[in-house]
């Protein structure tokens, strides 16, 4: 069994720099996706709706660790997003010492229709691609992120 040892210097720059790219590519989006929820709202904020678009409410807390983002980081997005009208805290109704905190209907609303401009982005970037490339892409990325 080959050892990352025996991978050649020169592939795994090139993988750098295409990882290099997509992230590069990745920002340029994710400024124009921001504008679509909010005219002010930072990009740096859109996974943390992004991540409750899908799994919202969530405690603070779950989101600081699903995020891999540090509490306090966190605490001042919701802050920034809770005045633009983009989240809303409350109760959690099994446990009236903490919070949750959630997409706004509006923001819901917003939320759904980049989910749709986004996916309608894959669909288009991956459309020659069999689904057994993406799907093996996909494993492939999962396996990286694992072992990053």
């Amino acid at each position: 069994m080959a050892t990352h040892e025996d991978t050649p210097t020169p592939l795994l720059a090139g993988l750098e720099a295409e990882f290099a790219a997509l992230w590069q590519l990745r920002k340029v989006r994710a400024r124009e996706f921001s504008q679509l929820l909010h005219p002010h709202l930072d990009p740096t904020a859109l996974p943390l709706l992004g991540e409750l678009g899908q799994n919202g409410p969530l405690r603070p807390t779950d989101l600081a660790d699903r995020l891999h983002l540090d509490p306090s980081t966190v605490s001042r997005q919701l802050n920034a997003t809770e005045k633009l009208d983009l989240v809303r805290r409350f109760p959690d109704p099994t446990d009236a010492r903490a919070r949750l905190v959630d997409l706004t209907e509006q923001a819901r609303d917003k939320f759904e229709g980049y989910r749709e401009e986004l996916l309608g982005r894959w669909r288009r970037s991956l459309g020659n691609w069999a689904p057994g490339e993406v799907e093996t892409l996909t494993r492939l990325l999962h396996r990286l992120r694992q072992d990053w």
